[in-house]
């Protein structure tokens, strides 16, 4: 891979992590805001539970595409010690093939209820809740691309975590 795609993918990987980061710091000022209105100013934050909740929809789906790109979801390797070299890249390629069916099977319908639920508001913030529903879609489709990225390092084993 040239300088420029190494440069690519490092800024998309900084972008997710920063979003998500973004979004954790958010949480916490957002919950602790509700808190103070609720015990001190005796006026609770109409919308802030539904953006949280909203803030957190977003955070699990694009950690969802951090761990595939980290090589980091559960996984089951009774086979992977016991199998030649060929034998172990033929199971990633299976394992990468299966994640990727299913990130399009949820990714791909998942379309229609962004385009349907941008005619829909949220109740308390009044955002069309297409914005919420993408959520699956960005993850999933992130997810897709982090599958088809061209490995750096083999996968990661139980006795190779961190």
């Amino acid at each position: 891979m040239t300088g420029r795609g190494h440069r690519a993918w490092r800024y998309l990987d900084m972008a997710v992590d920063g979003l998500c980061t973004v979004g954790c710091m958010a949480i916490v000022v957002i919950a602790f805001a509700g808190v103070v209105c609720r015990y001190v100013l005796n006026d609770s934050l109409t919308w802030g539970d539904e953006l949280t909740r909203y803030i957190f929809i977003w955070i699990v789906f694009l950690g969802a595409s951090i761990a595939a790109r980290r090589r980091a979801h559960i996984a089951v390797d009774l086979f992977a010690g016991r199998l030649s070299r060929l034998g172990e890249q033929l199971l990633n390629a299976v394992e990468r093939l299966a994640t990727i069916a299913f990130a399009l099977l949820v990714g791909v319908p998942g379309w229609s209820f962004v385009v349907i639920g941008m005619s829909n508001q949220s109740p308390a913030l009044e955002i069309p809740m297409g914005l919420v529903y993408a959520a699956p879609v960005v993850g999933c489709a992130l997810i897709v691309l982090f599958e088809l990225r061209p490995a750096e390092t083999p996968a990661r084993r139980d006795s190779a975590a961190p």
